[in-house]
């Protein structure tokens, strides 16, 4: 076995690297997004404590900008142009998203399958 792709869950982590010690441990977008948001909602936590602009925010940061309400919009455009942490990390992700992003894999896959 060469490639194993896995939760980031050390459980996991720590059974692969026993069973399959030469295996190349790779963590899948979706774990990973969900680990960085994660991130985020903690961030968001500590310091909704003393911002009152960031209460009812975790939706309006965890959600795709696409299937916001309009509330959660307004919230959200709020926050991400403020100086708080949760925006920062909130950029983060966003940027770390954008890498799966550089390249069309539909677009990719048709060209290399179809004709």
């Amino acid at each position: 076995m060469n490639t194993v792709s896995m939760d980031i869950w050390q459980t996991y982590i720590n059974s692969v690297k026993n069973k399959f010690p030469n295996a190349e441990i790779v963590h899948d977008k979706y774990h990973l997004i969900t680990y960085l948001n994660k991130s985020i909602d903690q961030v968001r936590r500590r310091e909704v404590e003393d911002n009152d602009e960031l209460i009812n925010s975790r939706y309006s940061l965890l959600k795709n900008e696409e299937n916001m309400t309009e509330k959660q919009r307004q919230k959200f455009e709020l926050i991400k142009s403020s100086n708080f942490e949760v925006s920062k990390v909130w950029h983060i992700r966003e940027n770390f998203r954008s890498l799966f992003e550089c390249c069309n894999e539909e677009k990719v896959a048709k060209e290399l399958f179809v004709n």
